[in-house]
């Protein structure tokens, strides 16, 4: 598959094509979460992060963010393959909630809900550590929340040094019945184009296949394939990939990867007549 790079660098020139155009891209490759860095305590931290393989046109973006934001930082990687990966990371609690996540308002399913979560993790944060500083015993059921909703957003993530039931069991609330009653409300509008171009430069692929079923053989033929938006196979992202199809005007032709992410794919002559128009307006 060939992937495509040559929007980036227009979307820097007006600020609210580039709001659109990030937070697209912060639906395919972005994470937000919070973790425990001590097994024994209830201090968190919290960590914002968008990735991408490294290109100019990938660090031009993230410094544009950095630029618009005023803070953040830029990180060069290198993957098990000595490939480099460029992050843009905020890792400051306030810039976080309090820049960082209004600026992130158009998202769409587990990654707004994942924002939710996260201003809900700063608040009970908030009253634990008051009672803590002023050494009145927890409410266990604030505190079994607290450790629920923490481990809810990227729950395999690399920085948990115990499980949940374990961290829940250290605490005291490992016989509490959690609800998970977070209400959170879905966002229904159609994305916009910038969005959905900022969410195939995150996960998305132009390519060309070999079609060469037995019953052709000895002829093939060659098809175009285009897909693109990832997604973890909930409700709300087939809602959000529904959106974005509608928004094409298209079919919402969903398929399942073999990694169970969900996404849209689309052949042949479909890309030629919708898609390709449909993203030739920002090629330059």
């Amino acid at each position: 598959m060939l992937k495509s790079q040559y929007f980036f660098s227009r979307f820097a020139k007006n600020k609210e094509n580039f709001h659109q155009f990030i937070n697209g891209l912060y639906q395919a490759e972005g994470t937000m979460g919070a973790y425990f860095p001590k097994e024994n305590s209830l201090s968190i931290r919290f960590i914002f992060s968008i990735g991408q393989t490294y290109s100019l046109e990938a660090l031009n973006v993230f410094l544009n963010l950095q630029k618009v934001l005023n803070l953040g930082k830029i990180r060069l990687e290198f993957n098990s393959n000595n490939q480099p990966h460029i992050r843009y990371i905020v890792t400051n609690t306030k810039d976080l909630i309090f820049k960082v996540l209004p600026y992130f308002s158009l998202l769409y399913g587990q990654k707004r809900k994942d924002r939710i979560i996260l201003l809900k993790i700063y608040e009970l944060s908030l009253e634990i550590m008051a009672s803590l500083k002023e050494e009145v015993k927890l409410n266990n059921t604030l505190t079994c929340e607290f450790i629920h909703l923490i481990y809810s957003i990227n729950p395999d993530g690399k920085k948990r040094k115990l499980s949940l039931s374990d961290k829940l069991q250290l605490f005291n609330c490992g016989s509490i019945t959690y609800k998970g009653n977070l209400e959170t409300i879905e966002n229904d509008s159609l994305p916009s184009k910038l969005f959905i171009i900022g969410l195939f430069l995150g996960d998305g692929n132009f390519g060309f296949v070999f079609d060469a079923p037995p019953i052709r053989s000895p002829k093939f033929y060659i098809k175009l394939v285009f897909n693109f938006a990832a997604q973890s196979n909930t409700n709300s992202n087939i809602e959000l990939l529904k959106l974005v199809a509608k928004k094409m005007n298209l079919k919402p032709q969903i398929y399942i990867r073999k990694s169970g992410m969900i996404g849209l794919q689309y052949t042949g002559e479909t890309v030629f007549k919708y898609i390709m128009p449909f993203l030739a307006e920002y090629q330059d």
